[in-house]
């Protein structure tokens, strides 16, 4: 992963971080601060340490933002979403499973189609990423 000044990034802890700069004349050149205003110092891979050593605060990952899935807004049995390959959300009592091209709930309790309105937000990722479980 390249990491570039002005960019968010996800931390193993899952905090949201944003690189200030990558120039500094230092074996750990990148300045990286969070939402609190804590400044952390990485190495030019995102690592906290220059060994293998594992730290909270490596950065993992590009940020992208969570998935706001308005479970208020679905009936109690709702206990499952998932958005089907042509871009539809439905609502399932039971956990579907993923087939070739659709999620199957094999006649399994209830399943509901969701208005666009109630569509999960922030989702940008493959129909197959889709499945999510209520809280």
């Amino acid at each position: 992963m390249k990491i570039e000044k002005g960019k968010f990034y996800r931390s193993r802890d899952g905090r949201k971080w944003e690189v200030l700069t990558t120039e500094r004349e230092a074996k750990a050149n990148i300045v990286a601060m969070d939402e609190d205003g804590d400044i952390i110092l990485l190495h030019p891979n995102g690592a906290t340490w220059d060994d293998k050593s594992r730290s909270d605060y490596d950065l993992i990952a590009e940020w992208t933002e969570p998935v706001e899935i308005p479970w208020s807004d679905y009936p109690t049995w709702c206990k499952w979403v998932a958005m089907d390959f042509g871009g539809e959300w439905n609502g399932y009592e039971f956990k579907p499973k993923e087939e070739k091209d659709y999620w199957d709930y094999h006649y399994e309790g209830i399943i509901i189609p969701i208005h666009h309105n109630f569509y999960p937000r922030n989702f940008t990722g493959h129909w197959t990423e889709s499945l999510f479980e209520r809280p």
